[in-house]
């Protein structure tokens, strides 16, 4: 899997992989309604085995201001930031990738 992709093929790969719900801020499913983001920005996937833990931290930090939301059973990626007391963990532009819920 390693190489460069479209934030927006990643996330639809996620979305179509992950044994439980991934959730992100999809324009009703329209490619033309999707955040700019998606389409524009492309990143380096350097692992061929990437877990989905390694792809949500180069996919926001491709994009500073999103965050993407570990939940009980879900996760969830939008253009926010801020706090969730439920959270299991949280993507942020600049995380080091370890770092547990807030």
């Amino acid at each position: 899997m390693s190489g460069h992709y479209r934030i927006g093929d990643l996330l639809m790969v996620l979305k179509r992989e992950l044994p439980y719900v991934f959730r992100y801020q999809d324009g009703n499913k329209k490619p033309e309604g999707q955040p700019q983001e998606y389409w524009e920005t492309e990143v380096e996937v350097t692992e061929d085995n990437a877990t989905a833990d390694t792809l949500l931290h180069v996919i926001v930090n491709a994009m500073p201001g999103w965050q993407a939301t570990a939940l009980p059973g879900y996760i969830i990626l939008y253009r926010e930031v801020k706090p969730y007391g439920a959270a299991r963990k949280i993507y942020r532009a600049g995380d080091t990738g370890r770092q547990t819920a807030l």
